[in-house]
């Protein structure tokens, strides 16, 4: 197998795991949805099987979704956006912090975490949209987890009406693990047996001489998870920073 058809396997995986969570469904769940079995769901999500296109549609078609296949010249949406991102890369990234300080004056996280995602590249220092918070914690802290999202007040996503406001906002309540709330502050979470070594960054602040000290995930191993991420890399790599 090519790194590129890892590559692809991994982010088709993460793509259905994030629709299944979103829509409240264990890997179990959609199993039976599916005519699958949970190793087969789970073994898709984390890239350990080979995509065919028989299997894709079968699972996604048990969350009521189907895929849609098209090309494009590698990188031709994304020149004048990273541009225009590269720009706004200092006021960005300290939007992350600022975001994650309002959280955290609301309620003093109790656990570990690590910036995740887009917000996680964006810190890194690649030119790239992120929309909210993407947080990574251990699962032996979900307690933790629940306690600070019960601080906050916040609001839980329903993928029924897409917006926020689902049932019980607590993280040991199967659902998607996605809220709101805090002057508006999204953000996700990711559970993990047991988190990575951090990266950890000094990002410079807007006023003359401030610095924000953050732990990230690395990112060559954001870039394997989330496909935007790629892209962005991919482009800047085939341009030069």
């Amino acid at each position: 197998m090519t790194d590129d058809e890892a590559r692809l396997d991994r982010q088709l995986g993460l793509l259905l795991q994030r629709e299944r969570e979103s829509r409240g469904f264990t890997q179990e769940g959609l199993a039976g949805r599916s005519g699958v079995t949970r190793q087969s769901v789970s073994r898709f999500e984390t890239g350990r099987r080979r995509g065919s296109t028989v299997l894709a549609d079968q699972l996604f078609a048990g969350l009521g979704l189907q895929l849609r296949v098209g090309v494009e010249p590698a990188g031709s949406h994304l020149a004048e956006a990273i541009e225009k991102l590269r720009k706004e890369l200092p006021r960005r990234r300290n939007q992350v912090v600022a975001d994650m300080g309002v959280l955290s004056a609301l309620g003093r996280p109790g656990f570990g975490y690590l910036f995740d995602g887009e917000c996680a590249a964006l810190l890194h220092g690649v030119p790239i949209a992120a929309s909210g918070l993407d947080l990574m914690v251990a699962e032996h802290e979900i307690d933790q987890l629940a306690r600070w999202i019960q601080r906050l007040g916040v609001l839980r996503y329903d993928p029924a009406s897409r917006e926020f406001g689902w049932g019980d906002a607590d993280p040991r309540v199967a659902g998607p693990l996605r809220w709101r709330g805090g002057a508006q502050v999204e953000f996700r979470v990711r559970l993990v047996a047991e988190l990575p070594a951090p990266v950890l960054l000094t990002i410079p602040g807007l006023a003359e001489g401030e610095e924000h000290r953050v732990a990230v995930r690395a990112l060559t191993a954001v870039e394997g998870d989330f496909p935007e991420v790629a892209r962005a890399l991919r482009r800047l790599r085939g341009r030069g920073r």
